[in-house]
């Protein structure tokens, strides 16, 4: 076999070495990697993270039993619906960072009222959100 312009003859050796160093590569990985229900149960502590600084920087009322109520809708489910409510979860946060950004330009006195509104406008995405699948689950 030509490697690089070098003449190399394979040999079972040689082969069972390129497995052997593949092999342990890939093992040297999966060492690394934490295990899958590990990431996911990460990724759900970091969105709840967001969800609950997004709210509390922010200032916005009555947030804490919203929040708990969406994280305890997550926990119920398991496997492809599980999924499909992080997304969910994921899209509604990407929705209130955007109205959070909004509220951080609304600093001046002038601007306690659009301030205020804001924050309600971020309330009602969150009882929205869960007033939703409420409804879905009693259907």
């Amino acid at each position: 076999m030509r490697v690089a312009g070098q003449e190399k003859e394979l040999t079972v050796g040689t082969n069972v070495d390129l497995c052997h160093g593949a092999f342990l590569d890939l093992h040297r990985l999966w060492l690394e990697l934490p295990p899958l229900r590990e990431t996911t149960a990460l990724d759900e502590l970091e969105l709840n993270r967001e969800l609950s600084d997004a709210c509390h920087r922010t200032g916005v009322p009555e947030w804490q039993s919203l929040v708990k109520t969406i994280l305890d809708w997550i926990a119920e489910a398991s496997g492809a619906e599980r999924s499909r409510r992080i997304q969910a979860l994921n899209r509604l946060i990407k929705e209130i960072k955007v109205q959070a950004s909004h509220l951080e330009r609304l600093r001046s006195p002038q601007e306690q009222k659009p301030a205020e509104e804001t924050r309600q406008q971020i309330h009602q995405l969150l009882k929205s959100f869960v007033d939703a699948f409420s409804v879905k689950s009693v259907a």
